[in-house]
This record gives C-alpha cells, structure tokens and sequence, in this order.
C-alpha cells in the first residue's frame, strides 16, 4: 500500500497540452529539449525545458498566451544592481530571472546568512527588494 502512494506520488506527469498551447510554445522556444508540461490550474499550463544551454520554466493559459518565462541563470549573469544588492544579504546560491512579454520583470534570488538561513527574495530590475521570506 505505502508503495502505491510513493508510485503516485512520484509518477511522472505524462500531460500534453491543447495543440494550440503546444504550438505558442513551439514557436516562442523553437530550440527547447527536455520539455516536461504541467497543468497547474484548469486555466494554466507550464512546461519545463532547456533552452540555449539553460534550465526554464515557461506558462501559458488555454489561449495559448505566454504569461511569463523564467530562467535560471547564473547569479553573475543579474543586473549588476542585483546582484550587488543581493550580496550584501548573504551568499546568493540561486538566481531565477523573471519575464513578461520579452522584459526582464522581477528577479528572484535565493540566498543565505552567515548563520547559514536561507531565504528567497524577489527583487525589481533596478535593484529595488519587493520581499524577503526565510526559507
């Protein structure tokens, strides 16, 4: 019994999304490997794939519009301002940059503390911090 639930739980969800969704995203990533879609809610779908040698996420809704792209880069890859403000809070251990429609919209940084807490923080382009949240 407890194997079943472990086998459920960790299945590998075989989704495809609507051919017009599949499509968007053809079109948008046409370099895209290891894609792996989701459907999060009954109006979004996400895949996750490579792209240009890097880890994405991608969302679409039913309309088949991209709602957003997040990439995760290298922390010496952010905006300077970024990154310089995100190391004064401690070592950055991740970096995720956030678009909507083609523009660099948020990023999102976690990091930890000298005492080895870590957090995520979410930050504007500018280098403007909207939220830290202890992991």
């Amino acid at each position: 019994m407890v194997k079943n639930i472990f086998n459920r739980l960790f299945a590998k969800q075989d989704i495809r999304p609507p051919e017009i969704i599949e499509k968007a995203f053809n079109s948008i990533f046409n370099d895209a490997t290891s894609t792996e879609w989701h459907k999060t809610t009954s109006q979004v779908f996400e895949v996750m794939f490579y792209s240009q040698g890097k880890e994405s996420i991608a969302r679409f809704n039913k309309e088949g519009e991209l709602i957003d792209h997040r990439i995760n880069i290298k922390p010496e890859e952010l905006p300077s301002v970024v990154f310089e403000t995100a190391s004064k809070k401690g070592e950055i251990m991740s970096a995720i940059a956030v678009y909507h429609f083609n523009t660099l919209s948020e990023c999102e940084i976690i990091f930890r503390n000298t005492d080895k807490i870590r957090f995520v923080m979410h930050l504007t382009p500018s280098g403007i911090i909207k939220s830290i949240d202890k992991l």
